[in-house]
């Protein structure tokens, strides 16, 4: 009997120590860290995930696709439990296995969420693409034309993962970008005047949203239009409406405005301060004088480049003195390519790129045609040589807006605006991506993001 029962204490023992040892030891179901998963009420494609944990070190968010793609993003775990963290780029309509991993391996438990559908009110959307497309890999940071205005993210495949529908009447979202903060978007509007001369539109409103569409801040920039940049310490930057009075009447120009975090705007630098007016000059109804309609700013020269429609023109401005270091193109520029200066026509965005700058030059009206073209500029001889251009083949044309951006690795995006087409295009012109809007849909500027 008592070697019976030494046998099946062996046994037992030995039962144990393949499960781990004993149940005090044994790490169960019970032991995981439990998350709680919700969709918000205002972006059905935006989850928050809230867990508590004594040990949350390199706690992220992970969103697990049917096609196996997973999406990850940091959990902020600075501060005490319970955290929160996001998941941000799921497609709608779609489902999506959840969890929380952290830095040690471990992972929470799992939940299912199934994401809400894209409004009617957004066009629809289609991708073709081919081998040595980068823009599959992320993010276009945009806005849609529609039956109403719309900032919205859409992933490489064109399908809409983020958006708002903000009541703005019938103006339209010019820019949407992705905050420095990396917790939140930007947005405003074209906020165009009604005519030269006349008055200013009725106000523009620049937003800060969460992505969970919470608004997190709202600044009013009345004469604000068309673009703004957020510089690295969290100040704007945008184009706004000046006027003068001038022999032919009350001209309206543009000016750069900044806006500091604490509420204090500094006028930067005025088009009345550099160019004077000509009477017999070109004017544009609805569009000004001047008609500033792209900003950009580079960090490493302090400076912004401003893109005017009314001079077909692309200027760059010292920060720190507010004075013109450079004219590109029109009557008054300071480069020319074999005697002309005369480089593009009612050109939009436009991007600086080391010695050179690409234009989405959006050409005469009377050809719809528009293309993206790249000057290298020689700042001593005072030359802009043509080194890179891209039309295509049918012709497509935009009459406003209209952007062009050089990708890592050498590709091109260009951003036909009004006629519902991004493509990116390799430097010998191939197509290998392009995005299609439905019937009545137009991009805004756009930016691409390589994760959100």
């Amino acid at each position: 009997m008592a070697r019976r029962t030494a046998c099946w204490t062996m046994l037992l023992t030995l039962l144990m120590a393949c499960n781990g040892g004993t149940d005090d030891d044994d790490t169960t179901a019970d032991d995981l860290v439990v998350i709680d998963v919700s969709l918000s009420e205002i972006v059905p494609t935006v989850a928050t995930v809230t867990f508590e944990t004594d040990d949350a070190d390199g706690a992220e968010t992970v969103a697990l696709y049917d096609d196996g793609s997973e999406l990850r993003h940091p959990v902020d775990v600075s501060g005490d439990p319970p955290y929160a963290g996001v998941v941000f780029g799921m497609k709608a309509a779609s489902e999506y296995e959840v969890w929380v991993e952290f830095g040690d391996g471990r992972k929470s438990t799992t939940e299912v969420v199934t994401t809400g559908a894209v409004p009617t009110a957004l066009p629809s959307t289609s991708v073709t693409a081919t081998a040595g497309a980068t823009v599959p890999g992320g993010y276009l940071v945009t806005s849609v034309f529609a039956p109403e205005p719309a900032a919205v993210v859409l992933d490489g495949d064109g399908d809409y993962v983020w958006w708002t529908l903000p009541d703005a009447g019938q103006d339209k979202v010019s820019r949407c970008v992705p905050g420095r903060d990396g917790q939140s978007l930007l947005f405003w509007y074209i906020n165009l005047q009604d005519g030269p001369g006349g008055p200013q539109g009725d106000g523009n409103v620049l937003t800060r949203m969460a992505f969970d569409g919470t608004e997190l801040s709202v600044a009013t920039m009345e004469k604000g239009h068309h673009d703004f940049v957020e510089l690295p310490d969290g100040t704007l930057a945008y184009l706004d409406y000046v006027s003068q009075d001038t022999e032919d009447g009350e001209k309206i120009a543009d000016r750069i405005v900044e806006l500091a975090p604490d509420g204090t705007t500094t006028t930067v630098w005025s088009v009345w301060d550099s160019f004077e007016y000509d009477p017999d000059g070109q004017q544009i109804p609805g569009a000004g004088w001047s008609h500033g309609n792209a900003l950009d700013y580079v960090e490493q020269e302090d400076a912004y480049y401003v893109s005017f429609l009314g001079f077909s023109s692309i200027v760059k401005i010292d920060r720190g003195s507010g004075t013109v270091e450079w004219i590109l193109g029109g009557n008054d520029s300071d480069f020319d390519q074999d005697g002309e200066t005369i480089l593009f026509i009612h050109q939009h965005q436009f991007q600086r790129v080391g010695d050179s700058i690409v234009v989405f030059d959006n050409g005469n009206p009377n050809n719809n045609a528009s293309r993206a073209v790249e000057y290298t500029l020689d700042l001593g001889a005072g030359t802009a040589e043509e080194t890179w251009s891209y039309a295509p083949d049918p012709d497509l044309y935009s009459f406003s807006l209209g952007d062009v951006s050089r990708l890592d690795g050498g590709n091109t995006l260009v951003t036909f605006s009004t006629a519902g087409q991004v493509q990116e295009v390799t430097p010998e012109g191939e197509v290998v991506w392009e995005l299609s809007m439905g019937l009545g849909g137009a991009v805004g500027y756009v930016t691409y993001a390589a994760e959100l």
